[in-house]
């Protein structure tokens, strides 16, 4: 009866050791493709979709290496400044330089962001006194949309040139 209870002790060790290997494998290949699957949607276009895909990376990011949680931050970062979520991207940048002090990009990023909601919030409205109501909120539409096309050829000039600096970096 004690031969019995070893044999089974030593079957469930092996056990054990066989789950936590493959458990760990599996583990590694969901996020690997949580990852992939984030960068397609980014890629497509559909930055809701990546962002979300990237927030569950964030919020396992614990077991993460310093420099993939460098980079799941920055891609989530760019997902929220694709969506003129100026204030979520700011704070995931500032989360990789928390990680990685010196990340280049993630500096340069915060910078911009803070210059684009400094200066939206010191815009000046021209003097409207002399127009009435209907012309006010033309003209109001009209700037508006003039401050957003504007803004969005600067925001991506300066992304286009500082995602080609590091594509060769954002590899799992």
């Amino acid at each position: 009866m004690f031969g019995i209870r070893v044999v089974d002790l030593k079957l469930a060790g092996k056990l054990l050791i066989f789950w936590l290997i493959c458990g760990c494998n599996i583990y590694a290949t969901n996020l690997e493709r949580e990852w992939r699957l984030g960068q397609e949607y980014y890629q497509a276009g559909q930055h809701r979709k990546a962002t979300q895909q990237f927030q569950k990376l964030a919020d396992q990011s614990a077991h993460f290496t310093k420099k993939q949680q460098a980079q799941v931050y920055f891609n989530l970062a760019c997902c929220h400044a694709q969506q003129e979520a100026w204030e979520l991207a700011l704070k995931c940048f500032e989360q990789v330089v928390a990680v990685d002090p010196e990340h280049k990009r993630a500096l340069q990023n915060i910078k911009i962001i803070k210059e684009l909601l400094d200066q939206k919030q010191h815009q000046k409205q021209p003097e409207q006194d002399q127009l009435n109501p209907a012309e006010q909120k033309y003209l109001q539409a009209v700037q508006k949309m003039d401050q957003q096309v504007q803004e969005y050829n600067r925001r991506q000039v300066q992304m286009a040139r500082a995602n080609q600096a590091d594509e060769q970096k954002n590899e799992w």
